[in-house]
């Protein structure tokens, strides 16, 4: 067997998405590595040339429960924001909406992430 997995976008609780996690996209969608949309489309078939014979995997995802200060710190290792960092105008709109979400979300409770894994799997050739 071989397999192959890798997180996508995760889901959350509207207000958060709202507030924060949807005009953070938007901010830093210009700087991810043109790379990453094989693993947002799945892994199609047309975006690799997988060699493999495909095998059928149940759907994973990987699930926590974060306060807004550890959403804010996990958005940071992310490598687009730390490219769009690299324009100070955007910095600035970055930091201005990460204080903003600190400030207007609740910062003691916290939400349920969902990440769903895209994954492929193969079954390699009976030698």
């Amino acid at each position: 067997m071989f397999c192959a997995w890798g997180y996508s976008w995760f889901k959350t609780d509207p207000a958060v998405e709202a507030e924060l996690v949807q005009p953070f996209l938007e901010l830093v969608a210009p700087c991810w590595a043109a790379n990453n949309r094989i693993l947002w489309n799945g892994y199609r078939d047309q975006d690799i040339a997988f060699p493999f014979e495909r095998v059928s995997a149940p759907d994973f995802a990987i699930e926590t429960d974060w306060t807004i200060p550890q959403l804010t710190e996990y958005l940071k290792t992310w490598s687009a924001y730390k490219r769009a960092r690299k324009d100070p105008g955007t910095a600035l709109q970055l930091d201005a909406l990460l204080s903003r979400a600190l400030s207007r979300l609740p910062t003691d409770s916290a939400f349920r992430f969902s990440t769903p894994l895209a994954l492929v799997a193969g079954q390699l050739p009976k030698t």
